[in-house]
């Protein structure tokens, strides 16, 4: 019998150590990258009121790109449960245009007067120094909202892709990152909502504005609560290869950390085998 507990402390410690050195990673809920120029699972809304109203959506280049040709506001919405977690998405900002736009990443709706839940609230004035809010959602889409905290983005942003995480853990914290940044440039406490249907991405609202051609790519909605980004590398290098590429991307051949860990599981099996069957003798 003790000879199996300790066969047992064994396989138990070769097995801890393995997830210490391979951590299990966030599980993916749902993601899009709209790199079949289609946005197929997602439902597109309007004001049920004035429908003649609704703003269209264009899915070109391998994004969605919002179309005010003939339209004031619209949303559009994919199925989404996750309420503790992390959504990463990449807005477009163009030239010339106002917002705002918003992205519900935890959101029960039923129609435009009927939103609960939150978004980012992204407004670039004439200025061209965008405020992103983050509001909370009790009610209808025209005034149901209130203010929680803002940020006010130095930076230009026209005519470019900025990413945003956004993370709420069990505890009820948000924080907001921006461009892979560490440093949250939101965080608010106190999230009492915990359910959720749907993401959204949603352009318009009743008083006037410009709103055409902002942009939504790359969503991924998953597990990790307590995800942050590793802050974007400041320098760049240029190397040149002569290796083939292959199926791994590394001339063929696999990654050397993952010929390591089946090395040393391969090792960590015949140690255990070996023991074993010495215990047993």
């Amino acid at each position: 019998m003790r000879r199996f507990a300790i066969l047992l402390g064994l396989i138990g410690s070769l097995m801890l150590a393995t997830l210490l050195v391979n951590p299990v990673s966030a599980i993916i809920s749902w993601s899009d990258n709209f790199d079949d120029n289609n946005y197929d699972g997602w439902t597109k809304h309007g004001n049920e009121v004035m429908p003649h109203l609704e703003l269209d959506f264009d899915c070109v280049d391998e994004a969605v790109y919002v179309n005010k040709t003939n339209g004031a506001w619209g949303w559009l919405a994919h199925p989404s449960t996750v309420s503790v977690g992390h959504w990463s998405f990449d807005f477009y900002q163009p030239t010339d245009e106002d917002g705002p736009v918003d992205f519900f990443f935890m959101c029960n709706w039923t129609t435009w007067e009927d939103i609960e839940g939150y978004s980012l609230h992204i407004q670039c004035f004439t200025d061209n120094e965008p405020i992103i809010y983050l509001w909370g959602w009790d009610g209808s889409f025209n005034g149901g909202n209130s203010f929680l905290v803002s940020y006010n983005h130095d930076n230009q942003i026209e005519d470019t892709w900025s990413h945003f995480d956004v993370t709420c853990d069990s505890n009820g914290e948000i924080n907001v990152y921006l461009n892979s940044n560490s440093t949250p440039i939101i965080q608010y406490s106190g999230v009492t909502y915990n359910s959720s249907e749907v993401f959204m991405f949603s352009a318009g609202q009743y008083i006037s504005g410009e709103w055409a051609e902002f942009g939504m790519d790359n969503v991924v909605v998953d597990d990790d609560e307590n995800y942050i980004p590793s802050d974007p590398t400041t320098t760049t290098t240029t190397t040149t290869t002569t290796t083939t590429t292959g199926p791994n991307g590394n001339g063929g051949f696999p990654e050397m950390t993952t010929m390591l860990l089946v090395a040393g599981g391969g090792v960590a099996v015949i140690v255990v085998i070996a023991i074993a069957v010495k215990m047993r003798s």
